[in-house]
């Protein structure tokens, strides 16, 4: 509470202005004897107020409001019990703020409440639907609060619900006012200035993330409001002193109105915390689903690795699988199919994506390929047939391949790429890619051509087929890759073991990309 019986007092200077022993002023905090500043008794005058006192109503330990009282006809002391029972009436009036507070917004918490618990519900129900859950059942994300519009961006797919500023412009919007290290703003155009002309839908914005470039948004269109005050508070004038310029306050009290617009109906703290609750439970429910994800695809792609090499009489063979230390799935895969005739056909291919999406293009296309080299004149017949069965049966699908078959007795080879990486050859003389047989990668054309390249593996001769994680340098391009590896090849052991495990050494995989390399030769 603060008393001023007469705003015309002279002020008396504290004697001394420092506590001895300290060096600190002393704390006034408490007297109701401090003197105020000038400039608001310079306001009181300009008011006509002779005496005043003021009763603080605190909620929760912020300031909820004031008790006013003016005096105009001359200096006035209320008595100590007046005081004391006009302080007793403001700490009672503050300890029941809370209650009061509380039970106005008591009706919109149940509710807002209710809601989430659905949308939970809803999202435990869906996980791997999450997007629709939230927009496409009973309950949606827009009721959960009360908003004209909602966004919601989930795997970077966007959907709008109810009136939103336009799509291309939500994501610009969010992002702008989270890098702000806000979470919701009634007066968007302050925090984000390219929103300025988006007042109709979006002057209020509440935005939770839920991960890497996903969130969800609620929209609250601008809501005119009349304030009155007590003079034009603009109108604030720089008065001349002793000590220089200084603020003084205004004269005219006079009823002063304007209209505040570019405002939106403000976000209550539940409403923040049940939109914060429900990003919680998306984004655990995107951990859980990817962990699920991963665990289901590493053991679909475990059965496309074979466990250990057939033995083929006349051949020496090594392979090599190394996952990427970014996903725990990726699209490389590799197969060994002994052909009729006695000849051996070997696969190495590389599905774009990764993940449980890859991993089930990837076992359809091993499978499919079996069963087309059984058949095929040839590997470039049978990626031919494969390329049909892409286009016809996994549209949007993209895939390279490379298939080397093997006759082990005279050891021709006749190799057939579809867009992938060049098999490299390593014989007496050095290393050179085999750049002929190559056609598109798979899913691409309709009906392409694919052709054949055909060489010979004679003496210490060896065949090395790999993925493209293992030759991918970043800055120092695709090219630096294949130079690095047919030196390394080159000048590597003849056994296909050895072989391996000195190149995977001397190229030293960054770990960015799943890497399958495999090796033959004749024996």
């Amino acid at each position: 509470m603060r008393l001023i019986p007469d705003a015309g007092y002279a002020r008396v200077p504290l004697e001394p202005a420092v506590v001895p022993g300290t060096g600190r002023p002393l704390d006034l905090s408490g007297a109701m004897l401090r003197s105020v500043s000038p400039v608001h008794l310079e306001y009181l005058a300009n008011m006509g107020v002779v005496s005043s006192m003021s009763v603080s109503l605190i909620d929760r330990g912020r300031l909820w409001g004031l008790i006013s009282c003016h005096h105009y006809a001359g200096p006035h002391r209320p008595s100590y019990a007046d005081r004391t029972a006009a302080e007793f009436l403001g700490r009672t009036a503050s300890l029941l703020l809370r209650t009061v507070v509380a039970e106005s917004e008591l009706d919109g918490i149940v509710d807002v409440a209710e809601r989430a618990a659905e949308l939970s519900a809803a999202v435990g129900r869906t996980p791997r639907a999450l997007g629709a859950a939230l927009t496409e059942q009973d309950v949606t994300v827009l009721d959960l609060l009360p908003a004209a519009g909602a966004a919601v961006r989930l795997g970077g797919q966007l959907r709008l619900l109810g009136t939103t500023p336009p799509a291309e412009r939500v994501p610009g919007i969010v992002a702008a006012l989270l890098a702000a290290g806000a979470t919701a703003t009634d007066a968007a155009s302050s925090l984000v200035p390219d929103a300025a002309d988006l007042v109709d839908t979006a002057s209020g914005v509440l935005a939770v993330p839920v991960g890497p470039g996903d969130f969800l948004a609620w929209f609250r269109p601008e809501t005119l409001r009349e304030v009155t005050w007590g003079g034009n508070p603009y109108e604030s004038k720089v008065a001349q002193t002793d000590d220089g310029p200084r603020l003084s306050p205004r004269r005219s009290f006079d009823a002063w109105s304007e209209i505040v617009r570019g405002t939106s109906r403000p976000w209550r703290e539940h409403e923040v915390a049940a939109a914060r609750a429900l990003a919680g439970h998306l984004a655990a429910a995107t951990l859980n689903r990817s962990e699920e994800d991963n665990r289901l695809a590493g053991a679909l792609q475990r059965t496309l690795l074979l466990e250990e090499l057939p033995k083929v009489p006349g051949v020496a063979m090594a392979a090599r699988y190394v996952p990427s230390a970014e996903d725990v799935v990726g699209g490389d895969w590799y197969d060994l199919v002994p052909l009729p005739g006695g000849t051996l056909a070997v696969v190495l291919g590389d599905v774009a994506g990764h993940g449980l999406a890859a991993a089930s293009v990837t076992a359809q296309l091993r499978h499919a390929l079996r069963a087309h080299l059984l058949r095929a004149a040839g590997p470039a017949a049978a990626l031919a047939m494969i390329n049909e069965v892409t286009s016809a049966l996994l549209p949007g699908e993209m895939a390279t391949v490379v298939v080397a078959q093997l006759d082990p007795g005279t050891g021709e080879v006749v190799v057939a790429s579809a867009g992938h990486l060049p098999v490299l050859h390593a014989h007496e003389g050095g290393a050179e890619y085999v750049m002929g047989g190559r056609g598109p990668a798979l899913g691409v054309l309709d009906a392409p051509t694919y052709a054949e390249a055909r060489l010979r593996l004679v003496g210490d001769d060896r065949l090395v087929l790999f993925s493209d994680g293992l030759v991918e340098r970043g800055r120092g391009g695709l090219q630096s890759g294949l130079d690095a590896l047919r030196q390394a090849v080159a000048g590597g052991p003849a056994a296909p073991e050895q072989l391996l495990e000195s190149v995977l050494g001397a190229l030293a995989p960054p770990g960015t990309d799943d890497v399958t390399v495999l090796a033959l030769s004749r024996t």
